[in-house]
């Protein structure tokens, strides 16, 4: 009789356990939308790079995980990558917060561009307000992002209260590209009209409309590097377009790309590395290199196109 008691407590024990962990398999799957097999890796890597891809036919936002030496864990291998948004929008220009636990991204629905901040595993997004090329503020507090529409540089709090509009550029004008210094100083932004190409402007972050002009020729992408001591950009050269990196102030330039096809997106890692996106090998993949335009390493390939990468460590809240 003890045993057979010591039996049918062992199988209702067993029986709770299955149920449970179907129930929290279910529910992971539903909210998270991370395949459970990834989760150990989730909790071993911390560095990511997120960016936007056509890969699967819509153009999403997916993360790249990295090992915590800010290597590429393996690079072509499908199960490393995290698809984070899946609708039938178009979902682009992603930007890790600085704690790692919310993304924003654009997102085009019904002829507009739409500001949305979800949590780092893709769950729960929220529309913040109509715009373009959102960036954080270095506190997490607040973001700036590109009004197309009315060609404005604009801040909002990551609540979407207290709009504050930076400047306004006037007729057919407009604003894209931001990158707010991590010194939380200046934002950098392309600014252009239909007259002429794009240059890089600088503004102070704070409530000031002081802007100033760092490039007259063709330029565009801006990016801080981690000391807001230089800015990576794109400049037009014999009609493709190559990655440089300039001074805070403008001087100084140096070119670190030199190639016919298309060099674009640079952004910073911690460790003063550059991940740009190219067509160089006939689709737009991911690749990364040094400061000074030295090893030159392809990440992802695929035949869609990887662009708009964001390097961060990011949280994923379990």
């Amino acid at each position: 009789m003890k045993k057979l008691t010591v039996f049918m407590i062992l199988f209702i024990l067993a029986s709770l356990f299955l149920l449970s962990t179907t129930s929290f398999a279910q529910k992971f799957t539903i909210d998270k939308k991370i395949e459970l097999d990834q989760l150990p890796q989730l909790k071993t890597y911390e560095e990511v790079i997120l960016f936007q891809s056509s890969r699967n036919g819509n153009v999403d936002i997916y993360a790249y995980l990295l090992n915590k030496e800010s290597k590429p864990v393996m690079t072509h291998v499908a199960s490393k990558f995290i698809q984070l948004t899946d609708d039938q929008y178009v979902d682009s220009s992603p930007c890790l917060s600085p704690d790692g636990s919310q993304i924003a991204y654009v997102s085009e629905r019904n002829g507009s561009y739409q500001v949305i901040v979800m949590n780092a595993d893709g769950s729960n997004p929220i529309i913040l307000t109509e715009g373009n090329y959102p960036v954080w503020s270095p506190d997490g507090e607040k973001l700036a992002f590109a009004d197309t529409d009315s060609g404005s540089l604009r801040r909002v709090n990551k609540d979407g209260s207290n709009l504050y509009v930076y400047l306004s550029f006037s007729g057919n004008s407009y604003i894209k590209d931001l990158s707010w210094s991590l010194n939380g100083q200046k934002i950098a932004f392309e600014g252009f009209n239909a007259s002429n190409s794009g240059q890089i402007w600088t503004i102070n972050a704070e409530n000031d409309a002081s802007s100033t002009k760092l490039t007259e020729e063709a330029t565009f992408d801006p990016a801080w590097s981690p000391d807001s001591s230089k800015i990576a950009f794109v400049k037009n050269v014999s009609g493709n377009k190559e990655i440089f990196i300039m001074d805070a102030d403008g001087t100084n330039q140096l070119r670190l790309t030199n190639n016919p096809s298309d060099d674009l997106d640079p952004c910073w890692t911690e460790d003063n590395r550059i991940v740009f996106s190219s067509d160089r090998t006939g689709s737009g993949d991911l690749y990364i290199m040094d400061s000074n335009g030295s090893n030159q390493t392809r990440l992802t390939q695929n035949s869609g196109f990887d662009r708009s990468p964001d390097w961060g460590k990011i949280s994923f809240k379990n």
